[in-house]
């Protein structure tokens, strides 16, 4: 990181000296660069001569990190997850009558809740995406005994 693409450009350099001063080598094909900025920005980075693309998203450690550091897409892709497992989840096992309330519940909370939350530390929680995710959770807790005690 760097605020500026020269001084960028100059860490990356140092950062590629001391990969090679260490038996490394900075793999040109696996690596990519990002300007986190609200308008398009263009910032060409060159490791050994070679210019890494420049995209305008990536996931990292499963995380949809985009540009315009707006987490909108990420929270779409959180809640879509998590409606699609528990939408599996309930397709199989929740119909059964002879599962417990106690145990469904257990079961939203254990699988349902995490996929939807997984990487929410990097959200801005605006009263929007509280709503959205509230939204979200409700969906499926009146569904099929899932309502709580």
């Amino acid at each position: 990181m760097a605020s500026s693409g020269q001084d960028l450009q100059h860490v990356l350099e140092r950062f590629a000296a001391e990969c090679e001063a260490a038996g490394m080598r900075i793999s040109t094909s696996k690596s990519e660069a990002m300007v986190l900025d609200r308008k398009r920005v263009a910032c060409p980075l060159q490791v050994g001569g070679e210019v890494l693309p420049q995209v305008e998203e990536f996931k990292y450690l499963g995380v949809l990190f985009t540009s315009e550091g707006k987490m909108e897409r990420e929270i779409d892709r959180r809640i879509g997850a998590a409606s699609a497992v528990m939408r599996s989840v309930y397709r199989t096992i929740v119909v059964k009558k002879e599962l417990s309330r106690k145990a469904k519940l257990s079961i939203y909370q254990s699988i349902y809740v995490p996929t939807l939350t997984y990487g929410h530390e990097l959200w801005v929680m605006t009263e929007r995406t509280r709503s959205r995710i509230q939204a979200a959770e409700m969906s499926f807790l009146p569904q099929g005994g899932w309502a709580l005690p």
